[in-house]
C-alpha cells in the first residue's frame, strides 16, 4: 500500500514537472510571439514615423511655396489695385473730358441752330420790311383828318395791352384796333419794346405793322386804370359772354375766382381790371376786344358826367395822369377830344390775330410768337387802311 502511494506521489510530481515545463515552454513561445509582434509593430511605427517625417518635410516645403506664392499674389494684388486705381483715374478724367466735350459740342450745336434760326428770322424780317416799303406808299395813313391814339397797359414790365384808336374826322368815326402782345417785330415781341427801348421804338413798330403814325400815346400800369375808373364812379359794360376764371392772379402768388355774368354790368375799377385781364377761359384776342369795350365805356362815362366842369374830380384825375401816366398830351386836351368826338360812330372788336393775318410759331429761343401769314405786314396795312377810312 505504501509502495502504491509512493508511486502515485512520484507520478504526480512527474506530471507536475511536465506541466510546469509545458507552461514554461508555452510562455516562452508566447513571449517570443509577442516580442516578434511588438518588433513588427515597432518596425511599422518606425516606417510610419519616417513617412510622417517625409510628409512633414514635404508639407513644410509646400507651406514655404504657398507662403511665397501668397506673398507674390499679395504683391500682384497690390499692383493690380494700383493699376485699377490709375485706370479709374484715367477713366474719370477721360469721362469728364468726354462729358465736357459733349457739352461743348451740344452748346455749339444749339448755338449754331439758334444762329441759323436767328438768320432765318432776320431774313424774314428783311423780307417783311422790303414788302412793307413797297406797300407803304399805297397804305400809309397820313391823312391830317385822321388822329391816332395809342394806349399801352403795362404789367410786370411787359405791355399786356396795345390798343390803337383812330379818329376819322371826315367820316366822323372812331375805330379801335388791338395788336397782340406776342406779335414779333424785328426779332422781338412787341410787348418788350416799351420797357426796353421806349415809346419811339413802339411807335416805329406800330407804323411798320399797321401803317398808322401815332399822334398821341398813353402808357400806364394797369392799376392806374383801376384808380381812374374809381375816380369817375365806375363804368357800365355789356358783357357778351359770361366769364368764370378760377386762375386769376391774387395776392401773394395766390389765385382767386372771377365770375362775371352775361349782360349789362356796373363795374368799379377792380372789377373792370378783372374783366379786362382775365384770359384763362378765353383767348388773348377775346381779351383785347374786352379791353376795347372798357376804353369805350370810359369815354362814355366821361361824356355823360361832363367831367370838365367837375373841378374836384378833374383835379384828382389830373393828379393821376400827371404822376402815373407816360403821355405826350394833358388831361384837358384829352377831355376836349372826348367832347369833340362824343357823337362819332365807334367801331370796336377789331384785332389782328390768327383768324385773319397771323400764324403762331416759336422763335429760336423757344418763345411763342405770332408772325404775318404772307411773310410781310402788307395785308395788315391794307386791312388797317380800309378800316380807318371806312
Amino acid at each position: 500500500m505504501k509502495n502504491l502511494n509512493a508511486k502515485i506521489t512520484g507520478l504526480s510530481f512527474y506530471l507536475l514537472i511536465i506541466s510546469i515545463l509545458i507552461l514554461g515552454f508555452t510562455f516562452v513561445n508566447a513571449q517570443k510571439n509577442n516580442q516578434a509582434q511588438i518588433g513588427a509593430k515597432e518596425a511599422k511605427i518606425s516606417v510610419l514615423i519616417n513617412e510622417v517625417g517625409d510628409l512633414r518635410q514635404q508639407n513644410d516645403s509646400y507651406l514655404g511655396l504657398f507662403n511665397k506664392f501668397a506673398e507674390e499674389i499679395y504683391e500682384s494684388n497690390g499692383k493690380i489695385l494700383e493699376i485699377k486705381k490709375n485706370i479709374n483715374e484715367i477713366n474719370s478724367t477721360k469721362s469728364e473730358e468726354i462729358t465736357q466735350l459733349q457739352t461743348e459740342m451740344r452748346r455749339s450745336n444749339e448755338d449754331l441752330i439758334a444762329e441759323i434760326n436767328h438768320k432765318e428770322e432776320l431774313i424774314n424780317e428783311l423780307a417783311i420790311k422790303n414788302d412793307n416799303l413797297q406797300d407803304k406808299i399805297k397804305y400809309i395813313t397820313n391823312d391830317p383828318d385822321i388822329i391816332n391814339f395809342l394806349f399801352l397797359g403795362i404789367n410786370a414790365g411787359l405791355t399786356d395791352t396795345i390798343i390803337i384808336s383812330s379818329i376819322n374826322e371826315k367820316k366822323q368815326s372812331i375805330n379801335f384796333l388791338s395788336l397782340p402782345r406776342d406779335l414779333s417785330y424785328n426779332g422781338r415781341k412787341i410787348n418788350e419794346l416799351y420797357t426796353k427801348f421806349g415809346i419811339e421804338k413802339v411807335n416805329e413798330a406800330v407804323f411798320q405793322i399797321t401803317g398808322l403814325k401815332i399822334n398821341y400815346y398813353f402808357a400806364a400800369d394797369m392799376n392806374v386804370f383801376t384808380d381812374f375808373i374809381d375816380e369817375i364812379g365806375g363804368i357800365n359794360v355789356y358783357v357778351d359772354k359770361a366769364i368764370v376764371d378760377n386762375s386769376y392772379p391774387g395776392p401773394n402768388n395766390s389765385y382767386i375766382t372771377v365770375n362775371i355774368p352775361k349782360g349789362k354790368q356796373s363795374m368799379n375799377g377792380t372789377q373792370a381790371l378783372k374783366y379786362a385781364r382775365s384770359r384763362k377761359t378765353t383767348s388773348d384776342f377775346d381779351r383785347s376786344k374786352r379791353q376795347q369795350k372798357i376804353l369805350t365805356a370810359i369815354k362814355d362815362k366821361i361824356i355823360d358826367m361832363n367831367l370838365i366842369y367837375q373841378i374836384d374830380t378833374a383835379r384828382k384825375i389830373y393828379a393821376i395822369f400827371s404822376e402815373k401816366v407816360d403821355k405826350n398830351s394833358n388831361l384837358f386836351e384829352m377831355l376836349g377830344f372826348a367832347s369833340d368826338y362824343k357823337d362819332y360812330h365807334i367801331n370796336t372788336g377789331n384785332t389782328i390775330d390768327t383768324t385773319n393775318y397771323l400764324y403762331s410759331t416759336r422763335n429760336y429761343k423757344g418763345q411763342y410768337i405770332l408772325l404775318p401769314k404772307q411773310g410781310s405786314f402788307s395785308k395788315v396795312n391794307e386791312f388797317v387802311y380800309k378800316l380807318v377810312n371806312n
